[in-house]
């Protein structure tokens, strides 16, 4: 079948600035948690120890911030399969409560669930989380798609990309029995990745 889109970019993309605090205290909580507090305080660079030790989660960090948190995350914890695996948890920590409330939202309307609708919702999603960027969503396939996150600096952290592989199999799969995701390499950029979704 022809690829179909199920959500557009932004035009022009605005560029990512900020990002939940939210985020970030629940990544350092994998710090605590694993006992690489001191070679994280070590890895990270200099300039943004300050700002990642006064860190709230209720604020707004800067992107500058946030990748120098996922480039020492990404030295710290090297394995790509760990950092998919702490995805899946932060999204449970973090994001699933809100996808919930999304699902219940669509079951009341009486219109239904689906995987497109509730892919059609990513933009609301980042907007949770991030200032600036956009998410796209394109459908590939009966029960395939690709998501791109587009405008953001911390795609180039590995941690990253990984754990936001993790947060979208966890989202994901509140929707559906069982739903697999794989990068895209050839579509990663400096601030842009892509996903490939499949889905039973």
């Amino acid at each position: 079948m022809a690829e179909t889109v199920i959500l557009a970019p932004r035009s022009p993309v605005p560029p990512n600035s900020h990002l939940r605090g939210t985020v970030l205290a629940n990544s350092m909580r994998q710090v605590e948690e694993r006992g690489v507090a001191d070679a994280y305080w070590a890895t990270l660079a200099a300039e943004h120890v300050k700002a990642m030790r006064e860190l709230v989660a209720t604020s707004w960090v800067p992107v500058e911030v946030a990748l120098a948190h996922y480039q020492a995350m990404s030295v710290l914890i090297p394995d790509a399969a760990e950092q998919v695996a702490i995805g899946r948890e932060s999204a449970a920590r973090v994001q699933n409560a809100y996808i919930e409330t999304l699902l219940r939202a669509m079951r009341a309307s009486g219109a239904g669930v689906s995987m497109e609708l509730v892919l059609a919702q990513a933009q609301k999603v980042f907007d949770r989380v991030m200032i600036g960027g956009s998410a796209a969503v394109y459908k590939t396939g009966m029960k395939d798609a690709r998501i791109e996150c587009l405008g953001t600096r911390m795609v180039q952290a590995p941690y990253f990309r990984n754990g936001w592989q993790g947060w979208f199999e966890s989202s994901l799969g509140l929707v559906t029995r069982r739903v697999f995701l794989k990068q895209i390499p050839e579509m990663l950029n400096a601030e842009h990745m892509a996903f490939a979704v499949s889905w039973v």
